[in-house]
């Protein structure tokens, strides 16, 4: 902080302060994400000044800059404890989120559950809908791009995919061959294992229509979880077995419907045995 480099920021930072109500719009993103980029954490005081002049532009920006606001506060460590304030954030971006793209909604979502703000349910039916077209195939989304959407939205309580967007999820990966071009599709082992994660959240909050098709389940998620084994660390293999046992106890059907899930979880629990 004594570097020449730290009391240049901190002066961009005094500057800023006194002058906060005079930028445009774009600006005031512009800077947060300078700091964020930075990572240098401007004072409590100059962030709460950017929170209220902000607020005041948000209905001006569109969705991607709302999303950078957000990502630039979870970067900086900057926790949002104003409701208020993370309440108006979702009502000015509720109209943009059907004209967001996949990366924009995966970022809000997971900015959002990251300053531990749960959405009303307005906004979650909008999101959902809004992550169904986002994930439409002239989108032309990659596996990565949907697993990460998909995994964003278990991080938020209400946000269930639709049956459309399971389909489409399992569709590209299925498409690209294998098991170990589902997991490199997917984004190799850890997206693997959050995936599995945000289903077992899916098949408790809500039930089968909420999940890829059984027999999706049953091969090549279940084979690519297999060969994801192998990247993840021992805790990593513990939440994975954690997920799956979820995911059947919400859901008993998938014993008989996709019973690939049950030799795997049996497989895992034999290996922790012999780990042990």
């Amino acid at each position: 902080e004594g570097s020449p480099v730290g009391q240049l920021l901190r002066a961009v930072c005094a500057e800023a302060l006194s002058r906060m109500t005079e930028f445009a719009p774009r600006d005031m993103v512009s800077l947060l994400a300078s700091f964020a980029r930075l990572k240098h954490p401007p004072p409590p005081e100059w962030l709460s000044a950017y929170l209220q002049a902000i607020k005041r532009y948000l209905p001006f920006l569109d969705g991607q800059a709302s999303a950078t606001v957000l990502s630039s506060l979870v970067a900086l460590n900057a926790r949002v404890t104003n409701s208020e304030w993370l309440q108006h954030f979702c009502r000015t971006t509720e109209p943009q989120l059907s004209s967001m793209d996949a990366p924009t909604l995966t970022s809000i979502a997971m900015g959002l559950a990251q300053m531990g703000h749960s959405p009303d349910e307005a906004w979650g039916l909008k999101f959902v809908e809004a992550a169904e077209q986002a994930s439409l195939p002239q989108k032309s989304l990659t596996g990565q791009q949907q697993v990460q959407l998909v995994c964003a939205m278990s991080e938020l309580p209400g946000l269930l995919p639709s049956r459309s967007q399971m389909l489409m999820l399992s569709g590209t990966l299925s498409s690209v061959g294998g098991p170990d071009r589902v997991l490199q599709e997917a984004g190799g082992p850890v997206a693997m294992l959050r995936l599995a994660v945000a289903l077992s959240k899916f098949a408790s909050q809500g039930g089968l229509e909420h999940l890829p098709p059984a027999n999706w389940l049953n091969t090549s998620f279940t084979m690519a979880l297999r060969l994801s084994v192998r990247g993840v660390s021992l805790p990593g293999a513990d939440a994975m077995a954690r997920a799956l046992a979820a995911m059947l106890a919400a859901q008993p059907d998938l014993r008989l419907k996709a019973p690939e899930i049950a030799n795997l979880l049996s497989h895992l629990r034999e290996f922790f045995l012999y780990s042990g």
